[in-house]
């Protein structure tokens, strides 16, 4: 064992999951549910921190004795089921399992964990997971594999749970983020593994540190609401405001209230970007994105709208009007305000739109349902038009 790359991976791993600790809990969208995520980086940071102070001890740069060592493997092996059962809890919050939501079965799920913490208080007078010889050298236990088995029953549950659940049609917005806390236990499954055979190396913090932070940056992916070019909402606005809208809808008097869904697609963007310049072409997005916001006025029917980028070139605009005739005249009024633009010669090309639009249907579950409904209609528009 190469003593001081084991430490000084394990410290590396420990800044990273203390980075994203520090940005998770600065994040303002945190849910409830989170704080499981949150403790799982920090046990996992103590099982770093014991797995650096073992190779320490192991390796003669520290200087203790034979009950500190004793107590470290102790925590060393605890905090390994305990952070494994803290993922399988926000696992299970997430993808809001039933699990999660019945006291008594995660309760019933804690009992291998409990298992685990009996076995490893007794090893140092059972050697049943680990044992410290006179010269004050670590060995395994005959249970050690136990240990192993029940840190990974649930990493793979959870993974098994997440995967069924990221091709659920109503999880649309979270399916990266379930696929990928679907395979996070690829990485720890074959660390562990590898480390069992290979016990010189620090491959566990890697393998945990890696899934976990793919995790942590694809969750800042999906509780992200901006588009910073356009400063519209970003595609994850649809679904959260899909929800809302449907809550609220039935208690909205039926007359004064009509949702409408535009798909908005700019023509020829990738003309523009190659005649005019990459610059140019943000330029376009972003005068779109004013035009679109400006249109929530009386005038034209708008009683509110919602602008959302999409897509590369395409728009989203959820539209609450006043009368079913109000989305037509809010599409010819985008089409005059970029008339008008090109005639005050705020820009030098012929900017022009595609759109497409379909009234909202509240008995569809689904929210991807509506979006594949306008993408089929703006298609027959681009098809028509030839663009």
């Amino acid at each position: 064992m190469v003593v001081g790359l084991y430490i000084e991976v394990n410290i590396i791993c420990i800044l990273i999951l203390g980075i994203l600790i520090y940005k998770l809990e600065n994040d303002s969208y945190k849910k409830k549910h989170q704080h499981f995520l949150t403790a799982t980086l920090a046990t996992s940071m103590g099982l770093f921190f014991c797995d650096a102070l073992w190779a320490s001890i192991d390796g003669g740069y520290l200087k203790a004795d034979i009950s500190f060592n004793v107590i470290i493997n102790i925590f060393y092996f605890t905090l390994s089921g305990v952070s494994s059962y803290l993922w399988f809890i926000y696992v299970a919050s997430s993808i809001n399992s039933k699990i999660a939501k019945n006291k008594t079965v995660l309760g019933l799920f804690s009992l291998p964990c409990i298992v685990l913490i009996i076995l490893t208080a007794n090893s140092p007078v059972h050697g049943w997971i680990f044992y410290i010889d006179e010269t004050n050298h670590y060995h395994r236990g005959s249970l050690y594999l136990m240990q192993v088995c029940i840190g990974q029953v649930y990493i793979l549950t959870s993974g098994i749970l997440s995967l069924i659940r990221s091709f659920s049609k109503e999880n649309y917005i979270k399916r990266s983020l379930f696929l990928s806390m679907g395979i996070f236990p690829i990485f720890p499954v074959i660390s562990i593994i590898l480390q069992i055979y290979l016990p010189g190396y620090p491959l566990l913090a890697v393998g945990l540190t890696i899934p976990l932070l793919i995790v942590v940056l694809k969750l800042n992916d999906n509780e992200s609401l901006g588009d910073d070019l356009t400063l519209l909402h970003n595609r994850n606005w649809y679904f959260y405001m899909y929800d809302a809208l449907k809550e609220s809808y039935p208690k909205l008097p039926k007359n004064d209230h009509y949702y409408y869904l535009v798909l908005l697609d700019i023509d020829h963007l990738d003309a523009i970007n190659h005649q005019y310049g990459i610059e140019e072409g943000n330029h376009a997005l972003k005068l779109v994105g004013f035009i679109i916001t400006n249109q929530q006025r009386r005038d034209n029917g708008c009683v509110n709208l919602e602008g959302i980028r999409y897509g590369s070139d395409e728009f989203l605009i959820i539209v609450d009007a006043l009368s079913p005739n109000s989305i037509g005249f809010l599409m010819e009024s985008i089409n005059k305000d970029l008339r008008s633009y090109r005639e005050k010669g705020a820009i030098k090309y012929n900017l022009t739109v595609s759109m497409a639009y379909v009234p909202y249907n509240w008995e569809s579950p689904y929210a991807q349902d509506l979006l594949d409904q306008v993408d089929e209609e703006l298609y027959k528009v681009k098809k028509a038009k030839m663009v």
